[in-house]
């Protein structure tokens, strides 16, 4: 996860590239750091402490965002806030919670999927081992892509 966040941030810093090569990648590293946060403090919360994901992937998400934007003088650049700033009609709430309640309720879909994707493995494991206790030979399990095993 964070070698994405490298990747990424190293990617949108190209900008910085004809100042300072080393300054952009090292900004990359520090701001990958805040993903790594973010996924660590998620898991730690939604995993262990059984909070409900809808609720903790946007509030995380704003949080380690606002903690960019202003800590150690703040790097407040590709916030998820501002890339619905060319659409109007969708950031309408900015006027009541600025840019950071704008990035709460896009971080809401992610929460979904994150929810989505959770619910789908656990289906998909629960498949795999009731074809496991299934099998006379209970060898293998069998691949979720195959299907039932009435099949």
């Amino acid at each position: 996860y964070y070698l994405f966040a490298v990747i990424w941030w190293n990617l949108n810093l190209l900008w910085l590239w004809p100042v300072t090569i080393t300054g952009a990648v090292g900004l990359s590293f520090f701001c990958a750091l805040y993903w790594a946060a973010f996924a660590w403090a998620a898991h730690r919360l939604i995993v262990h402490l059984r909070w409900p994901a809808m609720l903790v992937v946007p509030l995380l998400w704003v949080a380690t965002e606002y903690l960019r934007a202003t800590l150690l003088t703040g790097f407040p650049w590709y916030t998820l806030g501002n890339a619905l700033a060319g659409a109007p009609l969708l950031i309408q709430i900015a006027d009541l919670a600025g840019v950071w309640g704008v990035s709460f309720f896009l971080a809401r879909p992610k929460a979904c999927s994150s929810v989505s994707l959770r619910a789908l493995r656990s289906v998909l494991a629960w498949r795999c081992l009731r074809s496991w206790q299934d099998s006379p030979s209970r060898g293998a399990c069998r691949s979720a892509s195959r299907g039932p095993s009435w099949r």
